[in-house]
């Protein structure tokens, strides 16, 4: 049995996926959330805990540095560690980023994540 390389809190990572294939989040990138309400596969992740914060035209790195203020000390509180950019999580950032940006659908980004993350 291989083992996962990345880890995502259970409860968190079936949301997670469930709302990458529920269809309601309308996908968009570059951003968490463009202009046009239109998302990427890590602003759908900040957005299901934060309906209310403003996600528009914020770049991940954006929020997911401390220092960065108050939205990121906002959702790095409830995002699981994975999902906050540091060093070490920045493979898993960039590969669901970039399967984001190079067009594989929410879908495919769910499947991939089911497959290669073991849900703790």
């Amino acid at each position: 049995m291989k083992t996962k390389e990345f880890k995502l809190e259970k409860e968190f990572a079936q949301k997670w996926v469930d709302a990458l294939k529920s269809g309601k989040y309308p996908q968009g990138e570059g951003f968490l959330e463009n202009s046009y309400g239109q998302y990427c596969c890590l602003g759908v992740a900040c957005r299901m805990n934060h309906p209310k914060v403003d996600l528009r035209n914020k770049a991940f790195i954006d929020v997911s540095k401390e220092s960065r203020g108050h939205i990121s000390k906002y959702l790095n509180r409830s995002i699981p560690a994975l999902l906050r950019g540091t060093d070490a999580t920045q493979p898993f950032v960039q590969k669901v980023s970039k399967m984001n940006d190079d067009g594989c659908s929410f879908i495919q980004i769910a499947y991939w994540i089911e497959k290669n993350v073991e849900f703790v």
